[in-house]
């Protein structure tokens, strides 16, 4: 990647990067700084995925911030096939 690119690659992973001393909404509130950045999306997506609001928000709102579709790649992932299934159904 670094070869091609000319950089080294930056991955943002929600849970991990956010500030912990931050309350819900505020959490909330700064997504779209978070994801306006981000010019691929991946999605790790089980079969809770769609009922879960932090989760509809994220993808949301890198759509509204100009996200392309053809710049998310959907990894379903959970413990069955079904699971899988329902992930991609969603």
């Amino acid at each position: 990647f670094e070869r091609r690119v000319g950089r080294v690659p930056v991955v943002w992973h929600d849970s991990l990067c956010v500030d912990p001393s931050l309350a819900a909404h505020e959490l909330l509130a700064h997504t779209p700084c978070y994801i306006a950045f981000c010019s691929k999306l991946l999605v790790l997506a089980g079969p809770t995925v769609v009922d879960r609001l932090w989760c509809v928000a994220e993808l949301y709102t890198w759509r509204a911030m100009g996200g392309q579709l053809e710049h998310i790649t959907i990894v379903p992932v959970g413990d069955t096939e079904a699971e899988r299934a329902q992930a991609l159904s969603a």
